[in-house]
């Protein structure tokens, strides 16, 4: 990714025409050649998987809305909520423990009952 910065400022497309303008859709369709590998996913399946994934991999949801460009954060959440899942639970749960004590009754912080 590095190569395609190079020269670009932070307000710069990264993935431009060949004339340096940013790319519409049927081009960037036919520059990806998305006809024959996107086996058939939509485009904006990419936007799901992106949001899933950093959502997954722990970014916060704000950051998530913002990059989205979300109205809320709360219609980030609910659109992509499915990311939460079981783990999710035993996470939340590890969490809690860590905070008020184990079953056991010791606190994480002072090691004390």
């Amino acid at each position: 990714m590095q190569s395609w910065a190079a020269g670009k400022k932070p307000s710069d497309y990264l993935f431009t025409s060949t004339e340096g303008h940013k790319l519409n859709g049927p081009n960037w369709r036919r520059s990806t050649r998305w006809a024959k590998y996107n086996r058939g996913r939509r485009i904006h399946d990419l936007r799901h998987t992106a949001a899933t994934f950093w959502l997954s991999n722990g970014l916060d949801p704000k950051t998530v809305q913002t990059w989205l460009g979300h109205a809320s954060m709360t219609l980030t959440v609910d659109i992509y909520s499915h990311w939460l899942g079981s783990d999710a639970d035993s996470v939340a749960i590890q969490k809690v423990d860590r905070l008020l004590g184990d079953a056991g009754g010791t606190f994480a912080k002072t090691g004390s009952k």
